[in-house]
């Protein structure tokens, strides 16, 4: 279901940013967007719930492929995300049993595109997801990823973390992540545990990775700047 913090955060905020990759669509139906070429390195990144309806996803998608990547994001949704015009949600509008409903048609997605990075070629995939993909980029570390990073996530199950088998990269913002001494907890129980990499960033608002963050903004840019430092090394120490 989706965080509290997700839907205080309010709603997007404007983007115009145009990406430098290509849509591509793989297995015949999952829309994909396509930006470097890292050789035998590939990341997966899973968007929040409104999917390739806000810029930010190819931004971010573009900063990784310009670490030397080849990045690959998707639309779990089908080109029917989250209404950008329907956020903050109302009562009404069940966004948790929508998120569910896309929880448990996700993981045939996940396996295209795995598919495809390797079919690419690509040997070492590490994986990014944001608020609910964090937790489908996580998932991905029981079996697939070298290591999984998930920006915003509302919160991570406890069963999770110990299912996971490589490092994770998680940044929790204002008010994700209610059990992070747990989850702390937990991931020092983990066998890579010293690779773990967990820091919140209070100061910033659920969703400054992506479609709630305004990267114009000189504050809000620093932090994301601190954050892509953190991702790069992160990937660039395990994938």
């Amino acid at each position: 279901m989706t965080s509290t913090a997700c839907i205080n955060a309010g709603a997007p905020v404007p983007s115009s940013y145009e990406g430098s990759g290509k849509f591509i669509t793989l297995g015949g139906n999952l829309p994909a967007y396509e930006s470097g070429k890292g050789g035998a390195k590939g990341v997966l990144i899973i968007p929040d719930v409104f999917g390739f309806d806000h810029p930010n996803v190819f931004r971010f998608t573009d900063r990784v492929a310009a670490m030397g990547y080849h990045a690959v994001a998707i639309d779990p949704f089908i080109g029917k995300p989250w209404p950008l015009a329907k956020f903050p949600p109302k009562p009404e509008d069940n966004i948790g049993g929508w998120l569910a409903e896309q929880s448990q048609a996700v993981d045939p997605y996940l396996s295209t595109s795995i598919s495809y990075l390797k079919s690419q070629g690509i040997s070492n995939i590490g994986s990014v997801g944001f608020c609910w993909g964090a937790t489908q980029s996580f998932k991905l570390g029981k079996d697939v990823s070298l290591a999984c990073a998930g920006f915003h996530p509302g919160g991570i199950e406890l069963d999770l973390i110990r299912a996971i088998k490589v490092p994770i990269m998680a940044i929790p913002c204002q008010g994700d992540c209610k059990n992070l001494p747990e989850i702390i907890e937990a991931v020092n129980g983990m066998p890579w545990a010293k690779h773990a990499v967990i820091e919140r960033f209070d100061d910033q608002v659920h969703g400054y990775m992506a479609a709630r963050g305004d990267w114009n903004d000189k504050a809000t840019k620093v932090r994301v700047e601190q954050a892509f430092t953190m991702l790069e090394a992160f990937l660039g120490a395990h994938v």
